[in-house]
């Protein structure tokens, strides 16, 4: 279960995001935006279950945002998050079907049971559209219902019994003589050799499909089960083999086909002895156990049986003393992280594809140590890096690969460089960012990502360093800067109002009126009439 919090307002995402008992609501993933434009991007690579947002933004309310979702067919739980009651606001919510309206300030507990009843109407619309796609296709496509019967073996669902495996067969028209049948299971895990290559969706499934239908089309009775959109298992008939080798050739022709037809992308095989239906269960979670333990650095096949059978590839004691920790430091003082990356690499030997997972658990509690003791010695405050770690302390998705462990590294370690930096000359960092803001002033998209994209940061540093350094909110600076330009052209011009927010930056002439008069405390007419300087 995921969630988008949406607010033009960095500290209220920021306090919404670290306030909440995510683990206690269910839900996993918090993905964070602060314009419409951020959002839609969000939801264009992902599948979002909730959306919390704002309603008053610029450059695209969160009712506008909420329009563009239904439009595109993106079916989330709406929350609407306000300061404001307004009839005209709470009607079109009505209409846009939201699921509730929060008034702004709300207490914590009051939003985590708002937020606790739209995980449970989220949890309800999966089961009614897996229900409904169920039903269907439950006739017509065999592919369906044969990955339901594993699935609901795999998890548990089905018990471990042969009564209850064939109950779930005559339900799921299953033939009953698998039950005296035995089976090879192998655990496909896909990773992106480049990061940035990295899908989130079952595109990338449907090709592997298609790739694996020529090769087991003489093998009727085939399963292919989905597990996520990295991890597929196949549950394939041992008749069809004579022996282990042979299954073992037939996995390597796989991998081969796969690695010819999507080059950006390697594979690890995990193959299972042949085993009975009624310890289906079982092998598919030894088969769990052993790729959550070791991770690879190439397209393999992995014999179980191999890895319980010996303790090659341990990462012992001894060897962690060889990790040049003092070097490291040193290297990211010079502002070259590249050639700790380069270490890094090497301690991957050329005489073996797999490791255990532990060797990137050590290594990632290294790159944090090395980072701290930099920055400590520079008498550089932790909190300079809170705002980079919130995106790069999940250790399960660091570790989960080589590839998503290399580009953490390498995003922290920039990061890192970055700060030390900036701290080098923190007087120059602001008047490059007031520099920037003066000569883009008139520009509608003028933000603190903007900002960032040209300074290449981090937004959420760019933020905290400009208000740690110059004591004002980055957002408040370029909002004052806007209302100065406006103020002096409304009495030394006759330009009209309209043009005035087209050249102070303002999204369009009302949004510059509020904002005028919030912090004037007049309209910009009364202002241009009372000729105050």
């Amino acid at each position: 279960m995921n969630i988008l919090v949406v607010d033009d307002e960095y500290y209220i995402v920021q306090g919404i995001t670290k306030n909440m008992n995510w683990d206690k609501l269910s839900i996993d993933t918090v993905y964070t935006a602060y314009s419409m434009k951020q959002a839609q991007e969000i939801f264009l690579n992902h599948d979002i279950d909730i959306l919390l947002t704002d309603i008053e933004m610029p450059k695209g309310s969160g009712l506008d945002l909420i329009a563009w979702t239904i439009e595109n067919s993106y079916h989330p739980v709406k929350l609407l998050l306000t300061g404001h009651q307004n009839f005209s606001y709470a009607q079109r919510a009505i209409l846009l079907q939201c699921f509730q309206y929060v008034l702004k300030p709300v207490e914590t507990r009051v939003l985590e049971n708002e937020l606790l009843r739209a995980v449970t109407k989220a949890k309800e619309n999966k089961n009614l559209d897996r229900a409904k796609n169920i039903a269907e296709s439950w006739d017509s496509n065999n592919t369906l219902r044969m990955e339901t019967f594993w699935r609901e073996l795999f998890t548990g669902m089905t018990a471990s019994h042969e009564n209850n495996i064939a109950e779930a067969m005559r339900r799921l028209s299953v033939p009953l003589s698998w039950l005296k049948e035995d089976f090879y299971f192998l655990l496909f895990n896909i990773h992106a050799k480049d990061r940035a290559n990295y899908t989130d969706n079952h595109i990338l499934l449907e090709e592997i499909y298609t790739a694996i239908s020529n090769l087991i089309c003489d093998k009727k009775d085939t399963s292919i089960i989905r597990i996520s959109s990295s991890e597929f298992v196949l549950a394939i008939l041992s008749g069809f083999f004579t022996d282990y080798q042979n299954i073992f050739e037939f996995c390597e022709t796989v991998l081969k086909e796969l690695t010819a037809a999507l080059p950006a992308y390697r594979f690890s095989v995990y193959l299972s002895d042949k085993a009975p239906i009624t310890s289906a269960a079982e092998y598919y979670r030894m088969l769990k156990n052993f790729e959550e333990s070791i991770f690879t650095t190439e397209s393999i096949v992995i014999p179980v049986h191999t890895l319980s059978a010996t303790h090659t590839h341990e990462f012992s004691d001894s060897q962690l003393k060889d990790i040049p920790l003092s070097e490291w430091s040193e290297s990211l003082l010079r502002c070259k992280s590249a050639s700790i990356l380069k270490d890094i690499i090497a301690l991957f030997k050329k005489d073996s594809s797999y490791y255990p997972v532990k060797m990137l658990i050590v290594l990632y509690y290294g790159v944090l140590q090395v980072i701290f003791s930099v920055l400590e010695s520079k008498e550089i405050s932790m909190n300079e890096l809170f705002p980079k770690l919130l995106h790069h302390t999940d250790l399960t998705k660091a570790t989960s690969s080589i590839e998503d462990f290399l580009f953490w590294a390498e995003h922290l370690l920039k990061d890192a460089e970055e700060i030390l930096k900036v701290n080098a000359d923190s007087a120059s960092f602001v008047e490059s960012v007031k520099k920037f803001i003066k000569a883009h002033l008139d520009s509608e998209d003028l933000s603190r990502n903007y900002i960032a994209d040209e300074l290449h940061m981090n937004p959420d540093y760019l933020s905290y360093l400009f208000h740690k350094q110059s004591g004002q909110l980055l957002s408040t600076y370029i909002t004052g800067k806007r209302i100065n330009a406006a103020k002096k052209l409304l009495i030394t011009t006759d330009m009209s109002l309209q043009s005035i927010a087209d050249a102070t930056g303002f999204s369009n002439s009302s949004y510059f009126h509020k904002q005028f008069k919030k912090i004037m405390g007049v309209t910009p007419q009364q202002y241009r009439t009372s000729g105050t300087r």
